[in-house]
């Protein structure tokens, strides 16, 4: 019966890896560019701003460069099978042939030929190298002799006291675990002699290079780093760090998805391989250096695989994974950022008392675990006492510092403008950009700013109302009331009589004595006033008219009255009331003429 279970239990667990489906590896080599560096860095940039760096730290976009052959810098989805599902990939071959199958013992990719007077090798891996060589009693190598290297550098600002970086080492210099392709190669037994393997170094130092892809020591005294460095020979299926190893294919179950035949795991107990650089100091810039290269491969059978840079490797790594914070609440510090908006956006770009706020939205990349604060200036100092700070729905803020708790992701503050008499401009709210962004102790304040002009919210109020003018009946004038418009808040606007579009002026012809136009003056903070232009007619002034002289009975003569003032060309007399002199009424006519008979 025990037989029995044993039997069962080897079936499950068969069947189970059988049933667990390959995830095929996708992959995408950086850009070519006709340039002199031969790849697109705007992709590189956003790559590593984007994929690779999961926050808690400040990188110098301007410093960020890959040296090699841009097929050999790529980025990766879909990577269950090697243990990350997504981020960036370093090969010393090209980076495309890390996708499945693994049909081939060693793929082997070389962008370089091996030139006696020309390396395409790295200078601190060659140091690596020689650091090798040294352990094991052998000879410093000539760098011509390294070949094919890709390598990210930048410069990072870690905000915390903490730099991690997961990653895992493949190569296609581990044997095939099943089978034995005419050309497998197998250089995990090295001992100090004969053909070396790749090499892979990442390096977060302010100053020089040291490795740190190494593994944690197993014996006490714990072993020189050099015996530890993360490379075919140290992490295998025999070495002691055997747990970390896993073989493609699997001893039990389907391919991995990928071509290389060996991959150090992230997965079960031992999690990813991180990179810990500890008690960095934060805010302080270091080099950050990801490298790997070929080391020449002197072909024991020219037929199956040539000499040169042969047989790629590659380092794969974990996106979101370079983070400048460690775990736990002891000098966490998180960056964040900042959004605003105006309440009134008719009005952007003011601080309007009871009319336009500005609402100021900060959020945490991660949430905060212990108390946590963001100051802010309000330049120029000695208007702070206009601007009231307050959490949106809460409290006043009174000592410049926007407060987070355990948990806190987000804080909301609005900025209202308050006490004002007048307008005052350029005024700015200030705050850091993220935790390095300390305040210039010799003036300049923060980096971030909000500037904006506070104006002053007053109703309006007019000095004539109504405004009046003097014109001639038919006269066309133009009226305006912005000389006598006090208050609101500009852009004020101007409707006349009933008219649907603004105008501060308008040309108006008189039409009555005295001629009123009504008008609408609003802003966009609801204020509203309805003036009032009176226009007066100024009297006519008559040209002179002759005296009229007649002899005798049944004579008569026309006369004509002209205005002098008005004198447009179409304003014409309507009605006349005429008399006789001294003060004797004739009556009133319509016209400007009257016919005056002899008077026996």
């Amino acid at each position: 019966m025990k037989s029995i279970k044993k039997i069962l239990i080897v079936v499950l667990l068969f069947l189970g890896h059988l049933t667990y489906a390959q995830t095929d590896l996708k992959v995408e080599e950086l850009p070519y560019a006709d340039n002199t560096i031969q790849y697109n860095r705007d992709t590189l940039v956003a790559w590593i701003q984007n994929i690779l760096h999961g926050g808690g730290g400040l990188i110098d976009t301007a410093s960020i460069k890959f040296t090699g052959n841009y097929q050999a810098c790529g980025r990766f989805y879909d990577g269950h099978d090697i243990g990350f599902d997504k981020g960036l990939i370093l090969s010393t071959g090209k980076v495309e042939n890390a996708e499945p199958p693994n049909s081939v013992g060693a793929m082997s990719d070389q962008f370089y030929p091996f030139d006696p007077f020309v390396s395409h090798g790295d200078p601190d891996l060659l140091s690596m190298y020689n650091q090798l060589f040294s352990a094991t009693g052998g000879k410093d190598t000539n760098i011509v002799y390294t070949g094919d290297a890709a390598v990210i550098e930048f410069i990072y600002q870690p905000y915390g006291e903490e730099i991690r970086l997961d990653y895992v080492f493949a190569s296609e210099e581990y044997p095939s675990s099943r089978f034995q392709p005419t050309n497998d190669v197998d250089l995990t037994g090295w001992t100090g002699d004969g053909q070396v393997f790749d090499l892979l170094g990442i390096s977060m130092e302010k100053f020089g290079f040291h490795n740190l892809a190494f593994l944690d020591p197993t014996a006490n005294p714990p072993e020189p780093e050099v015996q530890r460095w993360v490379t075919v020979q140290s992490v295998n299926e025999n070495s002691a760090y055997s747990s970390y190893y896993q073989p493609n294919p699997p001893l039990i179950g389907p391919n991995l998805g990928t071509q290389f035949d060996g991959l150090t795991k992230t997965v079960g107990d031992l999690g990813p391989l991180r990179i810990r650089k500890k008690e960095v100091t934060p805010c302080s810039k270091y080099n950050i250096k990801i490298a790997i290269e070929d080391f020449f491969w002197r072909t024991p059978n020219p037929e199956v695989i040539d000499s040169g840079f042969m047989i790629n490797s590659a380092v794969f790594l974990e996106a979101g994974s370079l983070l400048g914070y460690a775990e736990g609440p002891v000098n966490d510090q998180p960056g964040w950022t900042l959004d605003y908006e105006y309440t009134n956006t008719t009005m952007e770009g003011n601080l309007v008392e009871n009319c336009n706020d500005i609402i100021v939205t900060l959020e945490l990349e991660r949430p905060a675990t212990r108390e946590y604060h963001i100051p802010f200036r309000i330049v120029l100092p000695d208007f702070r006492d206009k601007i009231e700070v307050s959490y949106e729905g809460g409290d006043v803020i009174i000592d410049d510092t926007i407060r987070f708790y355990d948990t806190d992701t987000m804080k909301v503050v609005r900025l209202k403008a308050v006490n004002l008499t007048a307008d005052i401009p350029n005024v700015q709210f200030r705050y850091p950009l993220n935790p390095c962004d300390i305040t210039n102790p010799f003036g300049g304040g923060f980096s971030g700013e909000i500037e904006f002009d506070l104006r002053n919210n007053e109703p309006f109020s007019f000095t004539a109302n109504p405004k009046n003018y003097a014109a001639y009946c038919k006269e066309t004038i133009e009226l305006t009331i912005t000389d006598v418009t006090n208050g609101g808040v500009s852009p004020l606007f101007y409707y006349w009589d009933g008219d649907v579009v603004s105008h501060e002026t308008i040309m108006y012809q008189v039409e009555a004595s005295p001629d009123y136009v009504p008008i609408l003056v609003k802003d966009n903070c609801g204020n509203e006033a309805n003036p009032m232009v009176q226009i007066n007619n100024k009297p006519i002034i008559l040209e002179s008219i002759l005296d009229a002289f007649l002899c005798g009975p049944g004579q008569s003569v026309t006369i004509d009255v002209l205005a002098s003032m008005p004198n447009y060309s179409d304003y014409t007399i309507d009605h006349v009331r005429w008399y006789k002199l001294p003060n004797t009424p004739l009556g009133e006519a319509d016209g400007n003429q009257i016919t005056v008979v002899y008077d026996e």
